[in-house]
């Protein structure tokens, strides 16, 4: 898949994929594979293996993000204070 967020079709129904694989994944977070398996090993980047594949279910890297910018709204608001 060249584009995780893509549509797909299933026979007669159209819908966005539930979860990518890695490649898809580290794409969409724009960081290395590498980085992103590490991180899901250490249990940072929700992630689940099915047949010894590693998914990453769409809507909890969306929620992952979320999280990691008001972590560093945080940080940033503590550093300008300061």
């Amino acid at each position: 898949m060249s584009n995780a967020m893509s549509i797909v079709e299933i026979g007669k129904i159209t819908a966005t994929p539930l979860c990518v694989g890695k490649r898809d994944a580290a794409k969409l977070l724009g960081i290395s594979e590498r980085t992103l398996t590490s991180r899901s090993i250490e249990g940072e980047i929700p992630s689940f293996v099915v047949g010894g594949r590693r998914l990453y279910p769409v809507d909890l890297l969306q929620e992952w993000i979320k999280k990691k910018v008001a972590e560093q709204r945080t940080i940033d608001s503590q550093t300008e204070n300061e």
